[in-house]
């Protein structure tokens, strides 16, 4: 009983009320078992001794977990948009399609997104939705998001510029029409 760390557990009272307790009481113990070499039963052990392993499962917050869903959904279009452009359903020519498909890499890019996407909603489940991870679990998701992101930057570039155009544009027409109207367009 010696070598055992006093710490303290907290356990839920009612209404969010919470008490301290010293991590002995809290856990659940194993029966007193006798010794060979003696009458007396030796104490009570907790059967599970509060843990400090870095390989816990631990929560992430809420902009974390956004990301890494927002993540699957850039990797399901982008892989989609990437095979669709390699099986030639979508037209794809010039510069831009150069800077889309990675350089002619189209149908690589795409399974990697689509593999990432798929990994990333698979382990979902075993992560409470992508809120809580072990340390194997963190380092798995900032490789998959690293990848998947690298994989889509084609077709997040060409959104980029296209999302851009449009504002400029609405920015230029939005500007011709105030113009028009305040009569500023005569002179």
């Amino acid at each position: 009983m010696d070598t055992l760390r006093r710490t303290s557990v907290k356990i839920p009272l009612q209404h969010r009320k919470t008490r301290s307790v010293p991590a002995q009481e809290a856990l659940p113990t194993r029966p007193p078992v006798e010794s060979e070499g003696s009458s007396e039963p030796e104490t009570a052990e907790p059967a599970l001794l509060p843990s400090s392993r870095s390989f816990d499962a631990v929560g992430l917050p809420r902009r974390l977990t956004r990301l890494l869903w927002g993540v699957a959904g850039i990797d399901l279009l982008s892989g989609a948009t990437l095979l669709l452009i390699e099986a030639q359903k979508m037209p794809c020519a010039g510069r831009l399609c150069e800077v889309t498909t990675l350089n002619g890499h189209a149908q690589a890019a795409g399974v990697i997104s689509l593999i990432v996407a798929a990994v990333l909603v698979g382990i979902a489940p075993f992560t409470g939705g992508l809120t809580r991870v072990g340390a194997l679990t963190a380092v798995l998701l900032a490789v998959l998001t690293v990848v998947g992101l690298v994989a889509a930057v084609g077709v997040l570039l060409m959104s980029a510029l296209v999302l851009s155009l449009v504002v400029v544009a609405g920015i230029a027409i939005v500007s011709v029409m105030a113009g028009a109207t305040h009569g500023d367009l005569t002179r």
